[in-house]
């Protein structure tokens, strides 16, 4: 049986005066600071965590986005196509379907190599001339 706080003979006493203690009527301020300062954690720490970056070059802030590798068909072959900044990652299917087309855009010749070297592992990089 769940006796209500109002009749309970002997409630929580506090501090050395014994003064009874409600919980109902205790202020709320100790819960309110505490989410305040984790709420300034994370925005203090929103700084570190954007500057990481995924797939790609890192160690610079380089709007390159770098390929995600998500497959349309696993069965479609994979050829990559590129002409000065821009790389096309193709998906094409055995009668000449498209099938997807990625489009990313370098800025630094550095990006475009390392880019390149990088998805040269599952298809050969052909050069495109216009």
């Amino acid at each position: 049986m769940i006796t209500p706080f109002s009749e309970v003979v002997n409630p929580r006493l506090c501090c050395e005066d014994e003064t009874p203690v409600d919980p109902r009527t205790m202020s709320q301020w100790p819960v309110s600071v505490s989410l305040a300062v984790v709420g300034l954690l994370v925005l203090a720490s929103v700084p570190l965590v954007s500057g990481q970056r995924g797939f790609g070059v890192s160690g610079d802030t380089s709007p390159y986005k770098g390929y995600s590798g998500i497959r349309a068909r696993p069965e479609a072959k994979r050829l990559i196509y590129y002409h000065e900044q821009t790389i096309a990652v193709v998906e094409v299917g055995p009668n000449r379907e498209l099938f997807n087309c990625e489009l990313i855009e370098v800025y630094k010749p550095g990006e475009l190599k390392t880019a390149l070297r990088n998805m040269s592992e599952f298809a050969k990089p052909y050069r495109l001339g216009f």
